[in-house]
């Protein structure tokens, strides 16, 4: 069993050094003075930053992909690939062009999450305090850390990202917007999240929304023990949060089924905790165009 990483990326540390582990604490409000103007600049460029972020790896005519052009028909709980998709709405080349660290990108229908999935080969916590270009910002960025692969075959892959408070500007950036999970109609409404690759698109069905502690997900569980990993995804599908929502999906089994965990803070900010919205894969579709550099 790993020993439990004390350095985790589940949280932000006010203090934290860019290329060092560190405990993610919650953003606090204090940290953003409304009462100085140069801050209030500063957020706002960040803002536009943000903007121009989400806007370069989409299509010109589009501001964010539509919901039912990304669906899949006749889901299952197991993956697919009987059906070949169209070029692949993410420029993929003109990404990685900016920074090859940029893997896959996350779509969250019904939320302001439409970003970049970056990894780091310098420290798994890069992106804490880097956006895409690799520039100090408070907001960083969506990534992953090395326990993941690259392809979202691992059994749980874990995706970080900021939530700042409803009282802060920042509060519908990177993860933030994840909390409309916490409404119980936004959950059954918005059932699927996606996830794209330069080859791919994975489809994944929402199973639960909740609170969870702060430990280190890929570090405290031995996921390559059958046993441990059963025992977790038994605990995906019913989390101990009394408040958490859920779907009807009664069972994932291990060896078969592929999670992805989107992991942020929480609201109101409880640095023992985490909030998390987890996925099962429900759909794999390969792409028939794609571009040169990533056909490879």
């Amino acid at each position: 069993m790993p020993k439990e990483d004390k350095t985790s990326e589940d949280t932000l540390s006010k203090d934290a050094k860019p290329r060092t582990h560190v405990r993610e604490q919650e953003h606090e409000p204090a940290r953003t003075s409304r009462k100085k103007p140069a801050i209030i600049a500063a957020i706002a460029a960040v803002v536009v930053c943000i903007a121009c972020v989400v806007a370069v790896g989409m299509p010109s005519s589009l501001d964010l992909p539509a919901q039912e052009s990304l669906s899949v028909s006749d889901i299952s709980q197991a993956p697919s690939t009987d059906q070949e998709l169209e070029k692949n709405p993410i420029n993929f080349q003109e990404l990685q062009e900016r920074n090859s660290d940029i893997y896959a990108w996350l779509y969250v229908p019904g939320t302001e999450v439409n970003l970049p999935i970056l990894q780091s080969g310098v420290a798994d916590n890069y992106y804490l305090y880097h956006n895409i270009d690799g520039e100090g910002d408070p907001v960083g960025a969506t990534y992953t850390q090395s326990q993941n692969n690259l392809t979202f075959t691992d059994p749980v892959t874990v995706v970080y990202g900021h939530t700042f408070q409803p009282d802060d500007e920042r509060a519908d950036l990177a993860f933030g917007t994840l909390h409309n999970y916490e409404d119980k109609a936004f959950f059954d409404e918005h059932p699927y999240f996606y996830i794209y690759t330069p080859t791919k698109m994975f489809t994944y069905r929402v199973v639960s929304a909740y609170e969870y502690d702060n430990s280190h997900i890929l570090n405290t569980h031995d996921f390559s023990d059958s046993a441990v990993l059963q025992r977790y995804l038994d605990l995906v599908v019913n989390p101990e949060d009394a408040d958490a929502n859920k779907s009807e999906i009664e069972k994932l089994t291990a060896g078969q089924a592929y999670v992805v965990q989107l992991s942020t803070c929480t609201r109101p900010s409880v640095s023992e905790n985490r909030y998390i919205v987890s996925g099962v894969m429900v759909g794999e579709h390969n792409y028939k165009m794609v571009d040169s550099l990533t056909a490879g």
